[in-house]
């Protein structure tokens, strides 16, 4: 059931261990919504109900750079977030103040225009803003726009917050969600999961050793021998992990490379890509955001699988209209997943 939400925590309350900031105009449509739907994507991934989160030490909040106090969220608004298993039939609009800066370790700006306000108005006050949509993108204004138009917002919205969490629960700190999760460096802070079947034993050998030389934390899910396994078996568990936040991206190999992205795909949150060269690896990484990678054992040669390995770990996701895009598919995905 959806949960009201009344942004509850005082500004004033002491920080929390993780807390997140969205910033728009008005306070009313945009910044809510995202508000909203960071809250109930954020309890799916703890199962716990969103009320709850405050308890476990997570807060999201929403404010305005140019908000009244006490407005409420736009209907259409309302009605979106409630399509999204949210409630903001009782949110009441804030302006942005250094007390809510301060208490954030994620502050998420809708547009730049919202990201150069807070840095005129509150210099040196909290983390540096992230954009949404990344630096090269904004989220548009709804406001005055039809449903369609609202649910294609919240749908964007929804498609960037599923890329984010993960990092933000990873713990990492401010300034650094857009290279965590599309150009992470090698510092070791990345957790890889890996999976194989019997035909993929010592290719994966070759992937643990050049995820270990670029400072990637590996976590092997097997198989560990070239006894017959079932690829289902190690395909899903490491998907899991990645679906989870256990680890940032996966990398599974069977002889062609087919069952295990099939088998990935069926975990929610998932985009498994069956990669064959190094076009297919910065592709999958550059328009479909893929996190996790499929390889072929049999077709691909282990010096060439390394170089895609490489290639898929140091590769941007584009975002923008691929944003969208694969915004779509989480809509889609949201819409048909079993409760």
């Amino acid at each position: 059931m959806p949960t009201p939400d009344q942004n509850p925590t005082p500004a004033g309350a002491p920080r929390p261990g993780w807390s997140v900031l969205f910033v728009c105009t008005g306070n009313t449509c945009r910044s809510p919504l995202a508000e909203a739907i960071c809250k109930r994507l954020l309890a799916d991934r703890l199962g716990c109900d969103p009320a709850e989160l405050e308890a476990r030490g997570y807060v999201v909040r929403s404010a305005g750079v140019s908000a009244y106090p006490d407005d409420p969220a736009a209907p259409p608004a309302v009605e979106v977030a409630r399509e999204h298993g949210a409630d903001l039939s009782a949110h009441r609009s804030r302006p942005v103040d250094p007390e809510l800066l301060a208490g954030a370790t994620h502050v998420v700006a809708m547009t730049r225009g919202h990201a150069v306000a807070l840095a005129m108005r509150f210099p040196g006050i909290g983390p540096e803003p992230d954009l949404l949509c990344g630096p090269d993108d904004d989220l548009g204004d709804p406001i005055g726009g039809d449903l369609e138009l609202y649910r294609a917002c919240a749908r964007v919205i929804r498609g960037h917050l599923e890329r984010l969490l993960p990092a933000w629960l990873a713990g990492r700190g401010r300034g650094q969600t857009d290279r965590a999760i599309d150009r992470p460096e090698r510092t070791g802070t990345m957790k890889i999961a890996v999976g194989n079947d019997h035909r993929g034993v010592a290719a994966k050998q070759r992937v643990v050793a050049v995820l270990k030389e670029l400072g990637h934390e590996v976590i092997d899910l097997g198989a560990q021998s070239a006894q017959s396994v079932d690829y289902p078996d190690f395909a899903i568990p490491v998907a899991e992990a990645v679906a989870a936040g256990k680890a940032d991206r996966g990398v599974l190999i069977c002889a062609t490379g087919h069952g295990m992205c099939i088998a990935a795909n069926k975990v929610y949150g998932i985009r498994a890509a069956n990669c064959r060269d190094l076009i297919d690896a910065e592709m999958s990484r550059l328009h479909n955001d893929a996190n996790v990678m499929c390889l072929s054992a049999d077709l691909i040669s282990e010096d060439a699988m390394a170089r895609m390995v490489r290639t898929w770990l140091e590769t941007k996701f584009e975002g923008s209209r691929h944003a969208r895009r694969l915004g779509k598919i989480s809509k889609y995905e949201q819409d048909h997943s079993k409760k």
